[in-house]
């Protein structure tokens, strides 16, 4: 029988170290996970590296926003700006709602069922 899962590269960027230390821990057991607590972090990074498979981000962070990593992904051309999926707190700006209405982006309520965000990751990520 195969294996439902595919083992994926996930980069995972969330400024609250603790919640990056959860997904780490949760998606660990069946994907890569690659851990910043940054969008600047995740942009160097992606400057060499663009091997992942989906980007899981935070959508509100403070400096750089998830909305703004994506739109800095696309503006450098990286493909794996059309696989990103948003996590939300729920409590965002009108401008995040604009946002996530006016793209083709996926997002994901915090908090969220294990389940669920890996079907999302399965989802947005490369084949």
């Amino acid at each position: 029988m195969e294996d439902a899962i595919r083992r994926r590269r996930v980069l995972v960027v969330d400024d609250e170290p603790l919640m990056g230390a959860t997904l780490e821990v949760t998606l660990g057991a069946e994907h890569d996970v690659v851990i910043v607590t940054s969008a600047e972090e995740a942009l160097a990074i992606l400057e060499t590296d663009q091997s992942f498979d989906a980007v899981l981000s935070d959508l509100m962070m403070p400096r750089v926003s998830g909305m703004d990593l994506y739109r800095e992904m696309v503006k450098r051309g990286y493909e794996l700006a059309g696989h990103i999926l948003f996590m939300t707190g729920g409590a965002y700006t009108e401008e995040a709602q604009t946002f996530l209405r006016n793209t083709a982006c996926v997002s994901i309520d915090k908090p969220f069922e294990v389940a669920d965000l890996t079907r999302l990751i399965d989802r947005v990520a490369r084949d």
